[in-house]
């Protein structure tokens, strides 16, 4: 693994895409922030530091993905 910069025009391609793809809110502020990737590469959703991996609101998110 490697530090790579979230924000800013150094921002790894990964964090400029979901950027742009959930808009600004979306970004990371810090650590632990997650993403929801459907299984055909669509970003769905994003979860902020604070929200547990196995919070409901993600659970449900996951489910509904899967379920399609």
């Amino acid at each position: 693994t490697e530090k790579v910069a979230v924000t800013g025009e150094g921002a790894h391609p990964f964090y400029a895409w979901a950027g742009k793809e959930l808009g600004a809110l979306a970004k990371p502020r810090w650590n632990f922030h997650k993403y929801l990737i459907a299984p055909d590469g669509r970003l769905v959703d994003w979860f902020s530091t604070p929200t547990s991996p196995t919070a409901p609101r993600v659970l449900k998110a996951v489910e509904a993905v899967l379920s399609k």
